[in-house]
């Protein structure tokens, strides 16, 4: 079976890091907006136990969203620093930003899951 994606790595273009430094004033206020809403889903949702369902209180107490605010906070580290493409650490420079996002993402979902998970299993044609 033919694959249209090309494994060949010479043919890959590199990373262009000038459109983060022309950009990085807009890219500094959308990580100001990360943080501000990591932030207040942290405050309401960290201690949800005695006015949250039980199943929901458990969830968001284990999906540490404090931890999801401080992360978001380390953002503006990858837009500051911007990434080098000489040193030979440059791929890891491009790997922990990604990294950082997903984790974001993550905590993101974990808190959708868990302030809804409750009316997700009692609507029977959202459970099948």
């Amino acid at each position: 079976m033919a694959s249209d994606v090309s494994t060949d790595q010479s043919s890959r273009q590199p990373f262009d890091v000038t459109v983060a430094a022309r950009d990085s004033d807009t890219v500094l206020k959308a990580v100001g907006r990360i943080v501000e809403s990591f932030d207040r889903i942290a405050r309401k949702w960290s201690a949800v136990t005695g006015w949250a369902p039980s199943v929901a209180a458990d969830t968001l107490e284990r999906a540490r969203l404090d931890w999801s605010a401080s992360l978001a906070r380390t953002l503006a580290l990858w837009v500051a620093e911007g990434v080098d493409e000489g040193p030979p650490d440059a791929q890891g420079r491009l790997i922990l930003p990604w990294a950082n996002l997903g984790a974001l993402v993550e905590g993101a979902v974990r808190w959708i899951a868990a302030v809804n998970a409750e009316d997700y299993f009692a609507d029977d044609a959202g459970c099948q």
